[in-house]
């Protein structure tokens, strides 16, 4: 979201797709906002028909939607993600340092 972005905004948006249960835009203890919102729709067929739309945007800026997950859904898994990697850094060395680690 943009950080222009307001409650109004993202509701009048997101409400062409049916009942909005809830709406939490996430702010910094200062008040700005930090980028992004968490939507509860009153049906599951509304979730379904944002997820369906290919491209959304709010406030002229293009946005990404994904069904959100719970604390535990996310502790499920075993994936990583490592950031700011050389680019001559190759997938065989990654493989050779985390095998430390396990399988």
């Amino acid at each position: 979201l943009s950080f222009g972005s307001t409650e109004e905004t993202v509701h009048e948006y997101f409400s062409k797709f049916g009942e909005i249960e809830k709406l939490d835009l996430k702010r910094y203890p200062d008040g700005t906002s930090r980028g992004f919102a968490f939507i509860i729709f009153k049906t599951e067929d509304a979730l379904a028909q944002v997820l369906d739309e290919q491209e959304h945007a709010i406030d002229n800026r293009r946005v990404t939607v994904e069904k959100a997950r719970t604390r535990s859904e996310k502790m499920q898994t075993n994936k990583i993600f490592i950031g700011k990697l050389p680019s001559e850094l190759t997938e065989e060395h990654l493989r050779n340092y985390f095998s430390a680690f396990g399988e």
